[in-house]
């Protein structure tokens, strides 16, 4: 899962974009996922699953979502 932590998401943002990804989580609780905050670059990738705490995703730059793809393509 990406999210854009680029400099134009507000904090509330952020927040509501975690709430999204703990609600997949519960959705698909024996699944794990990598977190990746991108602006554009990847920012931060975070390997979560149901039981465990979702770190703020980093970023704050530009937006572009090339990055998250190439790195989802190397991983």
């Amino acid at each position: 899962m990406a999210v854009d932590t680029s400099g134009s998401i507000t904090d509330d943002d952020l927040r509501d974009l975690v709430s999204e990804v703990r609600g997949i989580l519960i959705a698909f609780p024996t699944k794990t996922f990598y977190l990746i905050g991108c602006d554009t670059n990847v920012a931060s990738v975070q390997e979560v699953n149901f039981s465990d705490e979702i770190k703020r995703p980093k970023g704050g730059g530009g937006t572009c979502y090339r990055e998250p793809f190439k790195w989802v393509k190397r991983a």
